[in-house]
Order: structure tokens, then sequence, then C-alpha cells
């Protein structure tokens, strides 16, 4: 919801609970045409990032090995359809020393912003100064 209400054409979500897909589904309906958006029940393991997927969040899904994984796949595809990519991470779970020794190829750590007692950490290929 906050992705559509800041204005993202089309949003896609992945949630391997189909109760909570459920759930946001409902919600999404009643504030959105079901053209703007799409969800998966699925493993976020099992997600291969198309050429038009520009921004990606996570709220802390899982332990450091599978974002890591995740992560990768995304930084791969920048190899193989460059555009720019922003990543944001909603820290609970991992250790902040983990999030700060994460290295891409193209991906670069950009900064961290506390939000609401918890850490958002970004990750672009391009200067996201100003924004």
């Amino acid at each position: 919801i906050l992705a559509l209400r800041s204005g993202f054409g089309h949003v896609k979500g992945i949630e391997l609970s189909e109760k909570l897909l459920n759930i946001s589904q409902n919600n999404l309906a009643k504030l959105y045409q079901a053209e703007s958006y799409t969800l998966h029940v699925d493993n976020f393991l099992n997600y291969v990032p198309e050429i038009e997927d520009c921004v990606f969040y996570f709220y802390d899904p899982c332990e450091t090995e599978l974002v890591k994984e995740v992560i990768d796949k995304i930084d791969i595809s920048l190899s193989q359809n460059d555009r720019p990519v922003c990543i944001i991470y909603h820290h609970n779970l991992l250790s902040e020393a983990t999030l700060d020794s994460f290295q891409f190829e193209n991906l670069k750590f950009f900064k961290k912003i506390s939000c609401f007692g918890k850490s958002l950490y970004m990750y672009a290929n391009y200067s996201l100064e100003g924004n």
C-alpha cells in the first residue's frame, strides 16, 4: 500500500503465507484497481527479478544467508539488464554487522535510516543523494 501511495505504477508482492497474502489482497482491493498490483504466494527464494523490477523492499524475511542469496540474484540480474535498482531492507532480525558486511558486484550500500526504532538499510546501483 505504501508503494502504491508513493506513486509506483505497479507493485508486486511475494508472500509465503497464503493467509497473509489474502489479507493483503483484501486490503489492496479496497483501495486500488487490480491492475495496480500483482501478488504471489511463493518463497521469495524462487523469485527471478524481471527487467521492470527496480525497487525491492524486504521486511526481515528470514535468516542472513537466504536474504543474501535473494539480493545476489538481484545483483546478477543487473549484469544481465542494467537499470536503476534500489533495495530497502527493514532490519529486525539480522545483526547490523552482517548487513554492513554484505558485498555485491553491482549494488553498493548507500545508507542506514532509523525508522520507528528499527533500521532500514538501503543498497543501490546509482546515487540516491537528494532522495
